[in-house]
Formats: structure tokens, sequence, C-alpha cells
């Protein structure tokens, strides 16, 4: 199929019905398939897209449709007026925000083996398209790839193909398609849990439709990452006309376009209101518990799968669609929730992270770790965050033991090259097994990242730079971080490289300090019985 994305675009704004915003003109599709027999392109905003899709579900206003298979659909992101009258009036009309995400859908009388994919690169934060694209580049780059199947360098890592049977019917949403998506699918399906859909396990308020203007109230306001890191000053929160009174176990999420800002509410007052443009979840499943399902939608596995979904939240605020948005119930004995000992857990975890401050007297998140893992068979294989618990624990405790032994006697003979590179790879065993505990994986045999290039898809293991990156990500305030850093760095001098490079000489005091920082790294971890038990056995 041969295309000129330019033409299609000029066509789509001149056409009368760029001012309609939540409709396509019949004509324009009757004028498509007439121009060309087998085949044809259409460019379509997100509320035409959603438009045909729901004709498709309930007696298509486009019969002819049907007679055709789709062949690719490619984001072409905030399409360009190629005119400033064109421009004028779709901003004078208030539409612009209706051409800010746009696809490009092919469709042909042959039924193809494949569909080709392409999505725009999107912030990680807050799903939104990155900026510095070059649309001009990246157009001329994709009608390369429509018509010949040529993938430039630009667009390797945004392009995917999929088998038509994987083709979702009518779903013209690319964010389906993606890479990033299937591959995350494809892991969740791998798991040995139970997948339930959010719907089952909490009830959806919009807090718009409960809307009370004689009722005064206090309502939360802010960021929720802010709000989230310590316990909400009630009495300091604004007075407004209530919207939806929150309880305790309450999850907040805004509408974007991920899971980018969830908030737990975890007052005991019955005298705060959630914000407007939100929706509120709350519990009606004993299957979790709210800190577990909070842990969740924050995770990258859950705002990845949630993505295609949350775009229509963010266009229309229609929050029933987030009912089939999957969560992963743990492998645990009886419900989460009855489970007093397991249900206190994930309670000082969050208290842990997010509310040090209602910590009973000694307790610490490292401890938490600690006293919890294995300590009943109410817990069970319960750890940090989920369930996972490292399979290399025994292993890894008997590897730092022998050979921080061999440290010190590295040290003692003046052996400080072999020192560093000992201190370096127990530093490297511990938070390779930690990232993998945090993410429920193992990482000594699984990869960290995957990427196609050239076809090929390629692997990547977990760095020491990467594990520590990660860690700190996760844990927000992580003392030991600068002190992992600091034996990256020393075992690094010890590399060819940096040798002729900076020609650095290890001495016995950089030793001395390595090894106190890698001793406050697993204390990090362990706590101070564990660190014990490893380094002093």
């Amino acid at each position: 199929m041969k295309i000129d994305i330019e033409e299609l675009i000029k066509k789509r704004l001149n056409c009368e019905w760029v001012l309609c915003e939540d409709s396509i003109s019949d004509e324009m599709i009757n004028d498509a398939i007439a121009k060309e027999e087998s085949e044809f392109a259409i460019v379509l905003n997100p509320n035409e897209i959603k438009r045909i899709k729901k004709n498709f579900n309930y007696g298509c206003a486009y019969p002819f449709l049907k007679k055709f298979f789709v062949t690719g659909i490619f984001e072409l992101g905030e399409i360009k007026p190629y005119s400033y009258d064109l421009y004028s009036s779709i901003h004078s009309y208030g539409l612009d925000e209706y051409f800010r995400e746009c696809s490009l859908v092919t469709f042909s009388r042959i039924k193809p083996k494949r569909i080709k994919i392409c999505a725009i690169p999107r912030n990680k934060e807050n799903g939104e398209i990155q900026k510095e694209l070059d649309y001009k580049t990246y157009y001329t780059d994709l009608e390369k790839f429509i018509n010949s199947s040529e993938v430039s360098e630009n667009l390797k890592s945004l392009t995917n193909e999929i088998l038509y049977a994987n083709y979702r019917k009518e779903e013209f949403n690319v964010k389906y398609y993606s890479k990033e998506y299937l591959s995350c699918l494809k892991d969740l399906k791998k798991r040995k849990e139970k997948i339930i859909p959010l719907g089952e396990l909490v009830e959806i308020f919009d807090p718009k439709k409960i809307y009370e203007k004689s009722k005064v109230s206090r309502q939360i306001e802010g960021s929720f990452e802010k709000l989230q890191h310590h316990s909400l000053k009630v009495n300091e929160l604004p007075i407004r006309h209530g919207y939806l009174p929150l309880k305790k176990g309450d999850i907040l999420v805004h509408a974007d376009k991920y899971f980018g800002d969830v908030y737990l509410f975890n007052e005991d007052t019955n005298i705060v209101v959630s914000p407007g443009d939100n929706a509120v979840l709350r519990l009606n499943s004993t299957l979790i518990t709210a800190e577990y399902l909070f842990w969740y939608l924050k995770s990258d596995i859950a705002k990845i799968l949630s993505a295609p979904i949350l775009s229509d939240v963010y266009n229309g605020k229609d929050w029933g669609v987030i009912w089939s948005i999957p969560v992963p119930i743990p492998n645990t004995d009886g419900p989460m929730l009855l489970n007093k000992e397991l249900s206190q857990w994930y309670r000082d975890w969050f208290n842990a992270i997010y509310r040090p401050d209602l910590l009973r007297k000694g307790q610490n998140y490292y401890t938490l770790i600690q006293g919890y893992d294995g300590a009943s068979d109410a817990v069970g294989e319960n750890t940090l965050f989920v369930y996972f618990k490292s399979p290399h624990a025994q292993s890894l405790s008997k590897y730092a033991h022998e050979n921080m032994k061999e440290i010190d006697v590295d040290i003692r003979n003046e052996s400080y090259l072999s020192a560093i590179a000992l201190i370096g790879s127990v530093l490297e065993s511990i938070l390779i097994d930690w990232a993998g505990e945090l993410d429920r994986k193992d990482y000594f045999s699984e990869p960290y990242r995957r990427s196609n290039v050239d076809g090929k898809m390629y692997e990547w293991k977990l760095s020491l730079n990467d594990a520590i990156c990660h860690i700190a990500s996760i844990l927000k305030t992580w003392d030991a971080k600068e002190r992992a850093d600091a034996i990256r760095e020393m075992r690094n001098y010890i590399h060819v490289g940096a040798y002729l490079k900076y020609n650095k000489k290890i001495t016995q005091e950089d030793c001395i300090s390595a090894r106190e920082n890698l001793m406050a790294v697993i204390k990090s971890r362990y706590g101070d019985f564990s660190c014990r038990s490893i380094i002093e056995e």
C-alpha cells in the first residue's frame, strides 16, 4: 500500500467534519473506499476511534467497513495542520485537544497475516507523548515503513508486527499492540497467580457524581506523591463543599495516562472528602489488602497494562473502563485480608516507606523484612512487597561469609586489588538478589531488560549500577546508596580502561573504607542481626 501522510492529513483537516468533535463523516469513509477498491487509509482522532468501535459493538453505522481488514495502526501524535487558517479554526472551536493523539489506520479487502504497528515514544512518568519528537522526520520514516516495510533507525524501537489472530476486534488503540504492553502481558500470564479484574476487588466511585453543595468538609489538594510521604494534616486542608467522604483504606487515582498519581487514604477521620478529578477505589474483597493494591497500582506492570484503558478515562473521564485492569492475586493460604499477621505485615511495610512516624517503637523498614521473612506459616513465602522469597538467600549468605574472610586476608597481605574486586563482587551479588526480591524475579537467571535491534531480540542482565539505581528508585530513601556507589566507583578503578585513564593506586585505606561501606549496605538490607550472621560468623 502506498500512502502520502501529508496529503492524508491535509484531507483530514480540510474535511467539513473537522469541527465535529465526536463523529466522522460517512462521506469521508465512502470517498476513501471509492478511491481505491481494495485498500484505503484514514486519519482518526481518539473520539472517532471510540465511535467506530462503539458502532461495531452496537449495530455498526459503517457496515461497509466489515468487508475490510485492518492492516496497520500507526500513531501520528499531534497532527500538524498545514495552514494557519485550519489551525485557527480548530483552536477557535476548542477542538485542538481532539487532534493531539491521532492515528492512521490502513484497511484492505485482503486479510493480512500480520498487522503493522507503530507507537510514538512516551514519557514513562505520565504517559505523555515526548515533546521533542521531530514530526517531519517521524512521518517520513513512517511512510517508508508503511509503503515498503523499511524500518529506519529512528523507528526500530517503535514499530511492531503482530499476528492478525492477536488483533483485538475493532480495537484501534495502538497501545494494546506495543512491544512493551504485549511483553508485560506475556510475563503476567506466565506467573502461577490468579488474575482478577480490578472491578471485582473494589467499588469504583466517581466523586463528581456524588457532589453535595450543602456539605462543607476538608478536601485533599495537591500532588498525591508529595502528600503520601507523611501523615495527613487534616486541620490544614482547605474547606470545600463536599465530594465523596473518604474512609480509611480508600485509594485515590488521578485521571492520567498511567496510574502515575495514586494515594492511599490512611487516616481515622470522616471529615475529609476526595477531589473531583479522580476516582476512589474502595476495597470490597478479602482477597487482598488496601496496602497491597496500592503497591500494585504504583508498579510498572500496572502502569503499562492500564495505559490503553486510561486513555479513555483521560479523554472522557469514564471511570468505568478501569474495571477490567488485571490484578494478580498472591498465592496465600486463605484471603489475605483475613490473615491478621500478613495484613499487619503489609500495613507495617506501607508505614515503613510512607508513614515512618506511625511505626511502632523499635521498628524500621529493614527489621520488618527480617522479622516477617518466614516468621510463621501464616506468612509463608511472603517477603518484601508481595510474596517473592529469594531462592538464593542461603547460598548468598555462605558466599558473602566466605568472601568477607578472604577480603580480610587480602588486606592483611596487601593484595588490595583482589580485596576491592571481592568487595565489588559481594556487593553485586547482594544487590542483584535484592533487586530481584523487590521485583519478584530472579535476576541471576532472568534478563533485566529486553530490546529489539534490527529485528533481533537482545537481553541484558542486571548490572551493579542498574541494581543500585533500581533499588534506590523503589525505596525512595536508601541511606546506603552513596556507600554502594562508592564501592562501585572504587571497583571500576581496577579495570584496565580506568587504570590507563586515571592511574588510580588502591591503598589500604581504600580497602578498609570499601569494606565498611559493604557492611553498611549489608546492614541496610538485612538489619543488624543478619549483618552479624553474615560477616562475623
